[in-house]
């Protein structure tokens, strides 16, 4: 890399392009979730758009949220390894409830909505 202040535009196409496979990946999951949602969960298209929908607002209200708390705690472990550490405590039960039977119709419609 240059040692001057300007980035050239070498530069600037490798620090895109580590980017470009967790985008494109994210963006092919998104699209392959609607298509789980709708032709192996067999919910509605509507719905199935609907529980993505209320998963995003979901994001847009809790990631600042979670943010502004996690910037603003101070511990001796640091800032944000508290919050790993719970959160890897809480992923055991809930990874547990991956291997469930298939939960009733009625209460298939919360599950998709749920974090990714």
């Amino acid at each position: 890399m240059a040692v001057s202040g300007e980035i050239t535009v070498r530069e600037r196409i490798q620090f895109a392009s580590g980017d470009f496979f967790v985008g494109g990946g994210a963006s092919l999951l998104s699209v392959l979730y609607l298509i789980f949602l709708t032709d192996v969960v067999k919910l509605a298209p509507g719905l199935a758009g609907t529980a993505v929908l209320v998963a995003k607002l979901w994001d847009a209200v809790n990631d600042p949220l979670t943010g502004s708390i996690s910037d603003r705690v101070r511990t001796r472990w640091g800032r944000r390894r508290p919050f790993i550490f719970v959160g890897a405590l809480l992923l055991v039960p809930v990874m547990a409830l991956f291997w469930l039977p298939d939960p009733p119709p009625a209460s298939q419609v919360g599950w998709p909505s749920g974090p990714r």
